[in-house]
């Protein structure tokens, strides 16, 4: 993979600088073309662009910084196989559905709320 070999712009050396490099315009165009993208058509939109892929890079780093050994399982994965078949389908998901089956239901949250939404509608323009 051509990207990845050791050169001014590869994104190898731009992810795993140590210190971290500020990607420019050159190396900004270079990322652009590996993942198929075009430059905007402003300026400004570019310069935020790369200040926002800079601050990520150096926050990665920061995060690769970090003591982690007292993390007993950094990743926890699911241990079970999901059946697909109890998945919803489109018809099926009203039970699926949490906001709408809890405004049904009525619980503390909306009933609350939609108390103080009639309240409120009861209040004349007029009162101050």
């Amino acid at each position: 993979m051509p990207f990845l070999k050791p050169s001014k712009v590869s994104l190898k050396r731009i992810l795993q600088g140590n210190p971290p490099k500020p990607i420019g315009l050159t190396e900004y165009g270079h990322l652009l073309r590996l993942v198929g993208l075009r430059e905007a058509d402003s300026k400004e939109e570019n310069e935020r662009t790369i200040l926002k892929l800079n601050e990520g890079i150096i926050q990665m780093h920061a995060i690769e910084r970090l003591d982690t050994s007292f993390i007993k399982e950094p990743f926890r994965t699911l241990n079970h196989a999901i059946n697909a078949e109890s998945l919803p389908s489109l018809p099926d998901q009203e039970p699926w559905n949490v906001f709408q089956n809890a405004k049904k239901r009525d619980g503390q949250y909306f009933a609350v709320y939609s108390k103080l939404k009639d309240d409120s509608s009861n209040e004349s323009p007029n009162k101050q």
